[in-house]
Protein backbone atom coordinates (compact mmCIF):
# COMPACT_ATOMS: atom_id res chain seq x y z
CA UNK A 1 0.00 0.00 0.00
CA UNK A 2 1.29 3.31 -0.46
CA UNK A 3 1.56 6.48 1.16
CA UNK A 4 -0.61 9.13 0.36
CA UNK A 5 1.90 12.76 -0.43
CA UNK A 6 1.18 15.33 1.56
CA UNK A 7 0.41 18.55 -0.97
CA UNK A 8 2.83 21.27 -1.38
CA UNK A 9 2.22 24.32 0.31
CA UNK A 10 3.00 27.84 -1.56
CA UNK A 11 6.06 29.17 0.20
CA UNK A 12 5.06 33.12 -0.65
CA UNK A 13 2.30 34.42 0.96
CA UNK A 14 -1.33 35.02 -0.33
CA UNK A 15 -3.63 37.84 -0.43
CA UNK A 16 -6.91 37.58 1.70
CA UNK A 17 -9.65 39.71 2.21
CA UNK A 18 -10.94 39.13 5.79
CA UNK A 19 -14.92 38.90 5.38
CA UNK A 20 -15.94 37.60 9.13
CA UNK A 21 -14.26 35.78 12.14
CA UNK A 22 -14.70 32.22 12.93
CA UNK A 23 -16.16 30.94 16.55
CA UNK A 24 -12.09 30.41 17.67
CA UNK A 25 -11.16 34.17 16.34
CA UNK A 26 -9.51 33.45 13.24
CA UNK A 27 -10.64 35.87 9.91
CA UNK A 28 -12.58 34.51 7.70
CA UNK A 29 -11.55 34.44 3.89
CA UNK A 30 -12.38 33.02 0.43
CA UNK A 31 -10.57 32.22 -2.57
CA UNK A 32 -11.44 29.82 -5.32
CA UNK A 33 -14.68 28.73 -3.79
CA UNK A 34 -12.35 27.56 -0.72
CA UNK A 35 -12.65 29.02 2.78
CA UNK A 36 -9.35 30.20 4.44
CA UNK A 37 -9.34 31.04 8.11
CA UNK A 38 -6.46 33.01 8.74
CA UNK A 39 -4.92 33.41 12.30
CA UNK A 40 -3.98 37.58 13.06
CA UNK A 41 -6.45 38.79 10.97
CA UNK A 42 -9.49 40.90 11.95
CA UNK A 43 -12.73 41.43 9.17
CA UNK A 44 -12.46 43.91 6.72
CA UNK A 45 -9.06 43.58 6.71
CA UNK A 46 -6.57 42.86 4.15
CA UNK A 47 -3.51 40.95 4.93
CA UNK A 48 -0.53 38.74 2.97
CA UNK A 49 -0.88 35.15 5.07
CA UNK A 50 1.42 32.31 4.77
CA UNK A 51 -0.69 28.91 4.07
CA UNK A 52 0.62 26.53 7.17
CA UNK A 53 -2.09 23.71 6.13
CA UNK A 54 -4.25 23.19 3.31
CA UNK A 55 -7.13 20.68 3.46
CA UNK A 56 -9.58 19.61 0.54
CA UNK A 57 -12.50 22.22 1.73
CA UNK A 58 -9.95 24.91 3.68
CA UNK A 59 -7.22 26.22 4.37
CA UNK A 60 -5.17 27.33 7.54
CA UNK A 61 -3.26 30.50 7.44
CA UNK A 62 -1.02 32.93 9.26
CA UNK A 63 -1.27 36.44 8.62
CA UNK A 64 2.58 37.70 8.04
CA UNK A 65 1.55 41.78 7.26
CA UNK A 66 -1.99 43.62 7.32
CA UNK A 67 -1.91 45.70 4.29
CA UNK A 68 -5.07 47.38 5.67
CA UNK A 69 -5.85 47.57 8.97
CA UNK A 70 -9.40 47.46 10.56
CA UNK A 71 -10.81 50.26 12.65
CA UNK A 72 -10.77 47.68 15.85
CA UNK A 73 -6.75 46.78 15.37
CA UNK A 74 -4.79 47.95 18.38
CA UNK A 75 -1.63 46.99 19.11
CA UNK A 76 -1.72 44.01 21.61
CA UNK A 77 -0.86 45.36 25.30
CA UNK A 78 0.61 41.76 26.39
CA UNK A 79 4.61 41.54 24.63
CA UNK A 80 4.22 38.20 24.49
CA UNK A 81 0.40 38.34 22.46
CA UNK A 82 2.48 36.90 19.11
CA UNK A 83 4.57 34.24 20.67
CA UNK A 84 2.19 32.06 22.85
CA UNK A 85 -0.75 32.32 21.32
CA UNK A 86 -2.97 32.45 24.58
CA UNK A 87 -4.81 35.46 23.82
CA UNK A 88 -5.79 35.14 20.32
CA UNK A 89 -7.76 38.54 20.33
CA UNK A 90 -5.62 41.02 21.77
CA UNK A 91 -4.87 42.96 18.68
CA UNK A 92 -8.58 43.75 18.44
CA UNK A 93 -10.42 46.73 20.38
CA UNK A 94 -12.89 45.53 22.70
CA UNK A 95 -14.94 49.08 22.36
Amino acid sequence: MSRRRRKVLPKEPVRCEIETLSHDGRGIARQDGKTQFVDGALPGETVMAKVVSSRSKFDELRTEEVLEAAPDRQTPPCEFADLCGGCSLQHMSGD
